[in-house]
């Protein structure tokens, strides 16, 4: 992935590697430490761009690793909520990276607005 965009007012250049790189990180992957869960990450990008889901066997053979470690990242995203599974296959929540992270920050609040109301509970007991 070397797509870079230079605007032409001259403001910061687009790195696509450095955009996949923040979002890598921000999922809590090192993409130098842990190239199999980049594979995985950058599938369930691509496939979602072609309207498609992916299953671990691809995955696996696309990268040269176990169905089982394949799986493990897989279920990785699952609980992180980047991935939904239907049958056997893996699709990407909300269609794009844009829907992901939207269908992502409306669990966490979802998380933290029952979180409030337990600690307002709790305050209004002691």
């Amino acid at each position: 992935m070397k797509n870079e965009i230079v605007p032409a007012t001259g403001q910061h250049t687009f790195s696509m590697d450095r955009e996949m790189m923040a979002l890598l990180e921000f999922f809590g992957i090192d993409p130098y430490k842990d190239a199999l869960a980049s594979e995985v990450f950058l599938s369930i990008v691509g496939n979602a761009q072609k309207k498609r889901g992916t299953t671990t066997r691809e995955i696996a053979e696309r990268a040269g690793a176990t169905q089982a470690a394949a799986a493990y990242h897989m279920r990785r995203f699952l609980e992180m909520g980047f991935v939904e599974k239907r049958g056997r296959e893996y699709f990407m929540r909300g269609g794009t990276l844009g829907g992901a992270i939207s269908e992502i920050e409306g669990d966490y609040l979802r998380k933290i607005d029952r979180v409030r109301k337990i600690a307002k509970r709790i305050d209004e007991y002691i």
